[in-house]
C-alpha cells in the first residue's frame, strides 16, 4: 500500500537523522481544522487532517525510539490576523471559551511542554485551541 511505502521511506530517510538527537521527536504543526472541518477552505481542512493521520502513522512506524506528535492550534493571532477586521477577530474571541485567540507564545509553550513533559506520548494530536470546538 502507499502508506506503508511512505512509512518505509520515512524509516530509511528520517530515522537515522533523528536518532542522532538525545530525545528524538517530530512535532507536526496541524490545526483543529483537521478535526472540526472548519477553516479557511476545504483543502486547508483536508491537509490538516492528513497531517494528523501522518502523525499517527509515523508514531507507529518510528516507535519506540522516535516520538511523533502533532500540535493543533485553533485561531492564532498571527500576521494574517492583522489584516482582518477587528470586529471579526473579536467575534472569534467571543466564540472561544477562554475568551481570546492564541498568541504565538501560547503555541511555543505548548510545543515545549509536549516535547519535554509528555515523554510517554506518540502518535497524538494535541489541541491548543482555547476550547474552540466546545462552541
Amino acid at each position: 500500500s502507499s502508506s506503508s511505502a511512505a512509512s518505509d521511506v520515512y524509516k530509511r530517510q528520517l530515522r537515522p537523522v533523528l536518532l542522532e538527537a538525545k530525545k528524538p521527536i517530530v512535532v507536526n504543526i496541524s490545526s483543529i481544522a483537521g478535526r472540526t472541518a472548519v477553516g479557511s477552505n476545504v483543502a486547508y481542512c483536508a491537509s490538516k487532517a492528513a497531517i494528523d493521520s501522518l502523525t499517527m502513522s509515523l508514531g507507529r512506524a518510528l516507535a519506540p525510539k522516535i516520538r511523533v506528535v502533532s500540535l493543533a492550534p485553533g485561531w492564532v493571532n498571527g500576521e494574517y490576523a492583522k489584516h482582518l477586521p477587528k470586529e471579526y477577530i473579536k467575534e472569534q474571541e467571543d466564540k472561544t471559551p477562554l475568551g481570546r485567540i492564541a498568541e504565538a507564545e501560547d503555541i511555543g509553550k505548548a510545543l515545549v511542554a509536549i516535547a519535554e513533559s509528555f515523554t510517554f506520548s506518540t502518535g497524538c494530536v494535541f489541541p491548543v485551541d482555547g476550547g474552540r470546538p466546545l462552541t
